[in-house]
């Protein structure tokens, strides 16, 4: 019998962009479970939900706005094997007994909970672990040690093909775009020793900074951010991408996959990088202090050679393992 995945994401670019190899497959359905719509009625409905406070609004929302969606797709139950996938950010559809509602109906739908934020993960692991055991089927995660740990599927952050985004054209040696927080002092720093060392350079830092702390430049920005489709774009004309973790933070951000689809470099403070199976010296580089960086590997215009087992980090590789281990085909 084949397997019909339905995925809870939302309209957010950084949700779509990973899975767009498998959205057209006839055995996909991605369902927008209004965290992030364009509509501002359902942007409205989604925070609503979100918001534990109103607890019973929540739960009438759920049945007016998600459950007939989630109706007709129990529909097709007899035809197929069914599994629904979330993302950490949807546990409220957990909180709210929506998986109690989907049993109800159909005992057969298997669902799945992938760690995309670790930090969720990370915050809630007591309760994700002893509360959700009984009604989660399968939990993945993309941090090798963590999966050790605490006894789940690893899966490495996977993401579709960004060739209609990819350039040829070098435009910045490096590029960082994110957040500062309590990183600020750090960044200004990296971007001070880029600009001695000759380095060309984009920097786009997000959220409120203080006039007096900003660092005035045209290649350094100061906003409250730019879309998906812009950001990788921007990281696509670069040679390397910078990350730039928390020090107490154990695991990688998106940037590493990132720099993987879009074949660039990748210089970042984040120890636990070297202990992931996709580390490889010749692409990814570690730092803690700015003056550690190898400017000669920034400038490198050595080609890159083709990742290693690179159908590991695709989305159909991710759904064809659920359906394994679920399925045991």
């Amino acid at each position: 019998m084949k397997t019909k995945f339905s995925i809870f994401g939302s309209s957010a670019q950084f949700h779509r962009y990973p899975l767009e190899d498998v959205l057209k497959d006839d055995n996909v359905d991605y369902i927008d479970s209004l965290l992030n719509s364009k509509s501002f009625t359902h942007r409205l409905v989604g925070r609503l939900i979100r918001e534990k406070q109103f607890y019973r609004l929540a739960k009438w929302l759920l049945k007016l706005f998600v459950y007939p969606k989630t109706k007709k797709m129990l529909l097709s139950v007899d035809r197929f094997q069914q599994v629904f996938i979330y993302y950490p950010q949807h546990f409220y559809l957990i909180e709210y007994g929506f998986i109690d509602y989907v049993k109800r109906h159909s005992m057969d739908v298997k669902h799945v909970v992938y760690f995309s934020d670790v930090r969720l993960f990370l915050k809630d692991k007591i309760k994700i672990l002893e509360h959700y055991n009984t009604i989660v089927d399968a939990y993945y995660i993309y941090d090798k040690a963590l999966s050790v740990q605490y006894g789940i599927e690893y899966q490495p952050l996977f993401f579709s093909s960004l060739e209609a985004i990819k350039y040829d054209d070098v435009h910045y040696d490096v590029v960082y775009i994110g957040r500062a927080k309590d990183n600020l002092s750090l960044i200004h720093e990296i971007y001070r020793y880029f600009k001695t060392s000759g380095i060309s350079v984009y920097f786009y830092l997000v959220g409120e900074i203080e006039d007096a702390m900003k660092i005035q430049s045209n290649d350094i920005v100061y906003g409250d951010g730019i879309n998906y489709d812009q950001y990788l774009k921007k990281l696509s004309f670069s040679r390397c991408i910078l990350e730039v973790g928390r020090t107490e933070k154990r695991i990688s951000t998106l940037r590493v996959f990132e720099s993987l689809q879009l074949n660039k470099r990748l210089i970042t403070n984040v120890d636990h990088i070297a202990n992931q199976p996709y580390y490889d010296e010749k692409r990814m580089r570690l730092f803690h202090q700015a003056e550690d960086i190898d400017i000669d590997f920034v400038r490198s215009n050595e080609p890159l050679k083709p990742i290693k087992e690179s159908h590991l980090y695709s989305p159909r590789h991710f759904l064809k393992a659920i359906e394994t281990k679920l399925f045991k085909q």
